[in-house]
């Protein structure tokens, strides 16, 4: 009977003692997670400071997402096992999914011209308006081809030819 009873208080300090070597190793495994996580989150928002360029910026997002979704699956996985409240993995999937969305609003984005350059209009140029319409002052005089001064112009300087 008294070998019973030792043999159940050795079993329970076994016990205690894995669940708090279970804890340790989630503390550390989450700590290890949510430090590339939060490292990858320091690069998209120094990115978003700087107004980085969209291809940056995307890949900024996606590696952040990538670490992200290792956090999220290891608090769905683990949380039992690591006494992890079900409003905490919640949360972090909210968290998540936000995430995704930012990224592919990111990652699908048209290019943007910069502020201190316009964006380069499509279509024919101002440069296509010198030819055979005589806007540019060439020789666009139908009666008499390769004469000078003949454009839509040459009036502004008083010369009514």
């Amino acid at each position: 009977m008294r070998h019973l009873r030792i043999l159940t208080i050795a079993a329970a300090f076994a016990c205690s003692a894995t669940a708090a070597h279970a804890q340790q190793n989630c503390v550390e495994d989450f700590a290890r997670l949510r430090q590339d996580a939060e490292k990858f989150a320091g690069a998209v928002k120094a990115a978003g400071e700087r107004k980085a360029p969209p291809p940056e910026m995307c890949q900024a997002i996606r590696r952040f997402a990538e670490s992200e979704a290792k956090v999220v699956k290891y608090l769905e996985e683990n949380q039992p096992w690591c006494q992890i409240p079900p409003q905490v993995v919640a949360q972090a999937k909210a968290g998540h999914d936000r995430t995704l969305k930012a990224r592919n609003q990111i990652c699908s984005a048209k290019p943007v011209a910069a502020p201190d350059r316009p964006a380069k209009p499509s279509g024919p140029g101002i440069g296509s308006l010198s030819g055979p319409t005589g806007i540019g002052g060439g020789s666009a005089n139908p009666t008499n081809p390769g004469t000078q001064g003949s454009g839509i112009f040459s009036t502004l300087g008083g010369s009514s030819r």
